[in-house]
């Protein structure tokens, strides 16, 4: 049996890893954070929807932060994902981005601790207009 690295990444699921351009008045824009195999030597995520379960019996908590919280905030986050599942979308709320005013922010991926960081899908920009 081969083991490979892993780590939380923006998931391909409900678009979650490509920019975006809310308004201020947009509701709170959904964003998934999944667990994924990683290649051994790059890091890179090997599938973008991260389909890959946590192991039975423990949990991770994983998460967002906004750099720029007077243009947007994260709500639940921390979020935990259970042994058995791969994403934060499983158990509700998901993670979800909160516009608050004007301007650029970059949303980044909180990884569980012990976990590789992956080489992609890490990081987007929220332009609220």
């Amino acid at each position: 049996m081969t083991f490979a690295p892993s780590g939380a990444i923006l998931s391909s699921y409900n678009s979650s890893n490509g920019d975006f351009s809310p308004t201020t008045l947009s509701p709170d824009r959904p964003r998934t954070v999944c667990m994924s195999a990683l290649d051994p030597t790059t890091h890179n995520a090997t599938d973008p929807y991260g389909s890959d379960p946590v192991r039975a019996g423990i949990s991770v908590s994983v998460g967002l932060t906004s750099a720029n919280t007077s243009v947007g905030t994260i709500v639940n986050t921390p979020h935990s994902i259970a042994g058995g599942q791969g994403c934060t979308y499983v158990t509700s709320p998901d993670l979800a981005f909160h516009p608050v005013g004007a301007g650029t922010s970059r949303l980044t991926v909180v990884g569980p601790s012990g976990y590789t960081t992956p080489s992609n899908y890490q990081s987007i920009a929220a332009t609220v207009n």
